[in-house]
């Protein structure tokens, strides 16, 4: 196997500050985070399935794959494993020892047309300016170039779980695209601030604003994803709720319910890409 050379920060990234890069008290939960990823099997197991459906739908360009919210590290080790023919980095608002660069995605500090994919793993529920993030997005991404992400999917089923359970506030009432580019839908001051709803809305019940708002990106695909296990596993926050020994039996419901993805699922996967 050819194995690229390794791709520098200062190849790509663009020589002035990013506003916002580094929040007080993040490194404790991104450390959890990569904790939890060690002790849990499971979680690996539906997390390298996420990883996959990611990689699958990558741009085949030439330029680096850059992770946004990189958090434990755990994509990039997955990338790495699998080819090290393909460039990557990984940078989160706060600096770690396990990414490459500390930056505000809503201010991304890389190069015009330097990115052939952004991967984006339970990130874009957490900035506080899409709009801003996605016009930065175009400027960085090559022409034919990927955003991939995976995100919370808000359905009749997974709503009560994120409103009454999940530790992330839900509220399908923001709209995102009416609002001006520089008025925030989270607090800026706090990089976990979230809402759940956001990719549903974006994606789903304001699709044809995003069209519009951004008329140099398309979506290319929007899946609705995890029915079951997912919730069963009880995300980096809580316990497992499922035994190792029934994990094919779910497995197998949840491939007899993905007809009905639109009112159980509790993720997606969307990939968009710059015309």
């Amino acid at each position: 196997m050819t194995v690229a050379a390794a791709v520098s920060p200062t190849s790509i990234v663009a020589e002035r500050p990013t506003a916002n890069a580094v929040s007080a008290g993040v490194d404790a939960r991104l450390a959890d985070h990569r904790h939890v990823w060690r002790r849990k099997p499971l979680l690996r197991d539906i997390y390298r399935e996420f990883f996959a459906a990611v990689r699958a739908r990558l741009a085949e360009l030439d330029g680096p794959i850059v992770e946004i919210g990189g958090g434990p590290g755990c994509f990039k080790e997955y990338q790495q494993g699998l080819d090290r023919t393909r460039p990557i980095l990984s940078f989160d608002v706060t600096p770690c020892p396990w990414l490459d660069f500390a930056a505000d995605a809503c201010d991304l500090p890389l190069k015009r047309a330097s990115v052939g994919s952004l991967v984006m793993i339970d990130v874009l529920h957490h900035l506080a300016y899409p709009q801003r993030f996605f016009e930065s997005a175009v400027r960085v991404l090559k022409p034919g170039g990927r955003m991939v992400m995976i995100e919370p999917y808000v359905s009749p089923a997974s709503w009560p779980v994120y409103k009454f359970i999940h530790p992330e506030p839900v509220d399908g009432r923001v709209r995102p695209l009416e609002m001006p580019a520089d008025q925030p839908v989270n607090d800026p001051a706090r990089a976990w601030d979230s809402n759940s709803a956001i990719p549903t809305v974006l994606f789903w019940r304001d699709k044809w604003r995003f069209e519009a708002r951004f008329p140099d990106l398309r979506i290319v695909e929007r899946r609705r994803m995890s029915f079951l296990l997912y919730p069963l596993s009880g995300g980096f926050g809580f316990p497992s709720l499922i035994p190792s020994w029934a994990v094919a039996a779910v497995e197998r419901v949840e491939s007899w319910l993905a007809p009905f993805g639109r009112w159980l699922a509790f993720r997606c996967l969307v990939t968009v890409e710059k015309r």
